[in-house]
């Protein structure tokens, strides 16, 4: 008679406490970690969100909608009008 065999069970190794990145979503481990906006980053993923310019934890904006601008992106989008891209103030 033919007996199955029981399935080897894989084991899972649970990563815990590792952050993940709140751009792409994987996890972050601390040699490439940068700490903005009480969020973790890869350091890959630290970049402007319109125009992809690096930027540096000094270097960065927060813009209104919570996503990383360098500081023209930011200033073309939620600066008041009339300071470097907005209308003329009159």
């Amino acid at each position: 008679s033919w007996a199955a065999k029981p399935k080897a069970r894989k084991m899972k190794i649970k990563k815990r406490g590792i952050p993940k990145c709140a751009r792409c979503g994987k996890s972050v481990y601390a040699n490439e970690k940068i700490e903005a906006m009480g969020k973790d980053f890869h350091t890959s993923c630290f970049h402007c969100i319109e125009c992809n310019r690096r930027v540096t934890p000094i270097t960065y904006c927060e813009g209104g909608d919570n996503e990383l601008y360098c500081k023209p992106c930011y200033a073309k989008f939620f600066a008041p009008k009339g300071h470097g891209y907005g209308g003329a103030v009159v």
